[in-house]
């Protein structure tokens, strides 16, 4: 049979699926990329652990249809994996040298086609199901179970998830409004939650839970002063400006088990988010830098969902084009002088 190639989407996840299949022989071919710190001798260790764990658990099943086989490569691979010196949240594309088989084979179900079984807190992701199994995609100790492999068969792909529409009007967003940063990702042991929210008195609390060693659990509340949201403001209008095509085969992909990011901005009634994918989170500042923000946001934010941005700030663009035709307006009184608060990213320091 022919090399299996294929995208898979779940929930805020979407990665490609490659795979090489002979009737009942499921092979895939791994190229490490260690960190130059990482001794030869330690990655050869670390390649007989991890073989001897995804064989061990995916072969060891009572279901006899499939038989599978890990191969460590230098060319030809399906996939490249990244190997760190230090603890890190691991996925199917990065792994760290204290990884066990276990986590090995985890991140192998994603490489054949699986997702994830646990609880994720974005509305999107409440309909997955199954959840809660006990199996090796919902904890990397669990085992593998006669329905995963029934899942195997299934190299269709799936159809990306539809867009939810905004209630949001154009002159919404020149309004006070509530603001909430979810970072959320990981399998349990290596799991983070982190929360952001910005009401408008312009007072952030924000909150991690974490069961990385490096991230201890805290909450911190403090005041945003107006010129920093003046600034996240030109960032807003900077980040909505590009009008290129979007093609929903060019969005990036979003590994299972990474963070991932949602800004959920809401004015009253009316709501709408965007979201984006996050890199490895150990150091949790408020950057104050717009450059900084824009640096980081840009690349990341689905443009899917920028399309919808684009369109309320080509309308407040020309409303305003209009208004500047008419005479001044009368000066602001006390009430209405405040900032205008738009949709920001409080975006955690990263550091790999």
């Amino acid at each position: 049979m022919p090399e299996i190639n294929y995208r898979r989407w779940d929930c805020r996840y979407n990665w490609r699926v490659r795979f090489h299949r002979d009737g009942d022989l499921i092979s895939v071919r791994i190229k490490l990329r260690p960190d130059s710190s990482i001794s030869s001798h330690k990655i050869e260790t670390l390649k007989e652990e991890w073989r001897r764990g995804i064989l061990s658990k995916w072969n060891r099943s009572d279901d006899q249809r499939f038989r599978f086989k890990v191969e460590f490569v230098d060319h030809d691979e399906h996939y490249v994996v990244e190997v760190t010196p230090s603890v890190s949240r691991s996925h199917m594309k990065r792994w760290d040298q204290f990884d066990t088989g276990h986590v090995a084979s985890h991140e192998f179900g994603h490489m054949i086609g699986l997702k994830d079984e646990y609880h994720y807190p974005f509305p999107e992701c409440s309909l997955r199901s199954p959840v809660d199994t006990g199996t090796v995609m919902e904890t990397p100790t669990g085992p593998v179970v006669d329905r995963l492999l029934s899942l195997v068969d299934d190299t269709e792909g799936d159809t990306p998830p539809a867009r939810r529409p905004s209630d949001i009007r154009p002159l919404d967003i020149e309004r006070p409004i509530n603001i909430q940063l979810i970072v959320s990702g990981g399998f349990p042991e290596k799991k983070l939650h982190f929360e952001t929210r910005l009401d408008e008195s312009m007072r952030t609390a924000k909150s991690i839970l974490s069961d990385m060693p490096n991230n201890q659990s805290r909450s911190i509340e403090r005041e945003f002063d107006g010129d920093s949201v003046a600034r996240l403001k030109d960032l807003l209008r900077s980040l909505i400006l590009d009008d290129s095509a979007i093609d929903a085969d060019s969005i990036p992909e979003i590994l299972p088990d990474t963070p991932v990011g949602e800004i959920t901005f809401k004015i009253g009634e009316k709501s709408h988010s965007v979201f984006y994918p996050m890199e490895e989170l150990s150091t949790f500042g408020l950057p104050e830098n717009p450059d900084y923000f824009q640096y980081r946001l840009r690349p990341r934010v689905d443009r899917v969902d920028l399309l919808e941005a684009h369109t309320l700030m080509s309308e407040i663009n020309r409303r305003k084009q209009l208004e500047s035709e008419l005479p001044p307006p009368e000066p602001p009184t006390e009430n209405n002088d405040r900032p205008i608060v738009v949709i920001i990213n409080n975006y955690p320091d990263t550091k790999n």
